[in-house]
């Protein structure tokens, strides 16, 4: 359970991922902030788009807020009293 809770994460409020991967995106609210870097789906696969030109070395940065759980993922969170990670944070 302790796994579902940090590492569930949508963008789209309508699929869940249980990311368990290596790679690691900064949080920034936008370009002010760092943000250089968005997610998006594009025929079924996950795109990671950048919004500036990144250097080589850059710290990739992107708005948490704008990932939306799933409802199903979240009723079933406060059924079995699990702490969704994404929202414990925001």
């Amino acid at each position: 359970m302790d796994l579902y809770a940090k590492f569930i994460w949508s963008i789209d409020g309508e699929l869940a991922r249980l990311n368990t991967s290596t790679w690691a995106v900064n949080h920034a609210s936008d370009e002010s902030e760092g943000g250089n870097s968005v997610l998006s789906i594009e025929d079924g696969a996950i795109v990671l788009k950048s919004t500036v030109d990144i250097a080589a070395g850059t710290e990739i940065k992107m708005d948490y807020r704008k990932f939306r759980q799933p409802q199903f993922y979240l009723d079933f969170c406060k059924e079995t009293d699990i702490q969704d990670v994404l929202y414990m944070v925001m």
